[in-house]
């Protein structure tokens, strides 16, 4: 950026009186001196590219401002960033953006920082990632040193040995009460009056009946809450919004494949899936069993559940029997507020500045332990009797299996996958509560036809670890929400 360089004719002088760094010495032709492009600076060409790659670049609702707007190709620089904005540019967008620009040695340490203020400002912290942060910033500080001039080494850079600590002590950055700080002559006791005011405020608040307060507002992507009914798939926390557009239907081989795929995920009937398999194993060859279970084991499932009834078995139950009914009709939508996260279809999702239909599903399980990657298509309400109700995706999944040559790619930890490979076209849906939200970013470095997936935080959505209640709480090393 103009006048934020710290490569200036000075200090390409320095280094010529310390005897350093001779490729970066002032090129004296006759009488001139001139100063050289840097081996760790983007020609124009390159800066150009660089732009154009950050402006095509789109984030979820409410993650970040239109970054993309900020980016002025033409002059050549960035307009109207705000801070948050940085971080977002500096964690997200550098990393993918100056792989193929930059020399190797230069690459990498730029990554290393990346990654070190990713982890660092984590909702999440432990006491052991970040005494390896502690250890890391060290070493990627004397990278840096090997390759920017001593010029670009203010206070500010050696700061960030020190960051490590203040997040041992004071917790994650985003928790901090030194935020509340408005009068920086007085800090402390600007944080005193500030936290008193606040615990004031919340204190008449959860009083107050009747009256918008921080404690009854709807969140940004209300979602409608957990239901109370007792099989899982029944008691998703999910509310679809949206029309799915013109041509859009849902015949009777997608309802049977999406009511199988409700059936095999349900954990409530899991004796049952492994009863009926035993039967399969019985009668059929091993290679057709799973055929055979997925043909079969629906009809199979709603006898047995009648048979429960008539019996007055215990482990009869309403729900029960309306899950192996199968659902009476589907409705197509075009978004859904699940767990606190806002999805939208990529029809919708591509004519607006931001970036909601990604999705990720863990791998996990005995069959595979492969990620899925994909691009939400459709929500598909699955209703059933007594108003029994099963949120569903249906996704275009793009081949993620790193056994298959052109599908996935890594380049310095960074996760690439071919958006023109897809899988499982004829088995598209998930349960919505099974997916999580991604962003694809252009891939620069591998072609228009590759995408870098980039796994998000939510605001106001946390990983709360589970600890067993016959175990201590070391809070040494359990992860911290502040």
């Amino acid at each position: 950026m103009h006048g934020k360089t710290k490569d200036t004719i000075k200090a390409r002088l320095d280094l010529e009186r310390m005897g350093i760094r001779r490729g970066l010495w002032m090129n004296r032709d006759s009488d001139k001196a001139r100063r050289d492009l840097a081996f760790f600076s983007l020609k124009p060409n390159e800066k150009k590219e660089f732009l154009k790659f950050v402006s095509s670049v789109k984030f979820p609702d409410g993650y970040a401002s239109n970054i993309a707007r900020c980016v002025n190709v033409d002059g050549g620089k960035f307009t109207g960033l705000k801070s948050h904005d940085c971080h977002v540019f500096m964690q997200r967008l550098l990393p993918v953006g100056i792989r193929h620009l930059l020399p190797e040695d230069v690459v990498k340490p730029i990554m290393l920082l990346s990654r070190f203020f990713s982890q660092l400002t984590a909702k999440t912290l432990r006491k052991t990632d970040i005494l390896q942060l502690r250890h890391d910033i060290v070493q990627v500080l004397c990278k840096f040193e090997m390759i920017f001039p001593p010029a670009f080494f203010t206070s500010m850079m050696h700061v960030m040995v020190h960051l490590p600590e203040e997040a041992l002590l004071a917790g994650p950055a985003s928790r901090r009460a030194e935020k509340k700080c408005t009068q920086q002559g007085e800090a402390e006791g600007s944080i005193i009056e500030a936290w008193v005011q606040y615990e004031s405020l919340t204190f008449c608040g959860m009083y107050l009946k009747d009256v918008e307060t921080a404690f009854n507002r709807p969140q940004r992507n209300n979602d409608g809450g957990m239901r109370k009914e007792k099989l899982s798939v029944f008691a998703q926390s999910a509310r679809p919004f949206g029309d799915p557009g013109r041509g859009e239907s849902f015949s009777t081989n997608d309802m049977e494949v999406a009511h199988w795929f409700v059936l095999n995920n349900c954990d409530e009937i899991m004796a049952y899936l492994d009863e009926h398999e035993e039967m399969m194993k019985r009668e059929h060859p091993s290679h057709l069993v799973a055929q055979k279970q997925r043909e079969l084991f629906p009809q199979w499932f709603l006898e047995s559940v009648n048979k429960l009834k008539s019996s007055n078995s215990p482990t009869y139950s309403d729900e029960l029997y309306n899950l192996a009914f199968g659902p009476i009709r589907a409705e197509l939508f075009s978004g859904c507020y699940i767990n606190g996260v806002k999805f939208l279809g990529a029809a919708r999702d591509d004519k607006l500045c931001t970036q909601n239909s990604g999705v990720h599903v863990p791998g996990g399980g005995e069959s595979t332990n492969i990620d899925f990657y994909g691009k939400l298509t459709n929500v598909v309400q699955l209703l059933y009797k007594d108003r029994y109700q099963v949120i569903m995706f249906k996704c275009r999944w793009f081949d993620s299996n790193p056994n298959r040559p052109g599908s996935v790619k890594i380049d310095h930890g960074l996760l690439s996958v071919n958006i023109n490979r897809t899988w499982y076209d004829d088995d598209p849906y998930i349960l919505a509560n099974m997916a999580t939200q991604i962003v694809y970013l252009d891939d620069p470095k591998a072609g228009s036809s590759w995408k870098v997936v980039q796994k998000m935080d939510h605001r106001n959505v946390y990983a709360i670890p589970e600890l067993d209640g016959n175990t201590d709480n070391d809070v040494d090393n359990v992860a911290t929400n502040v």
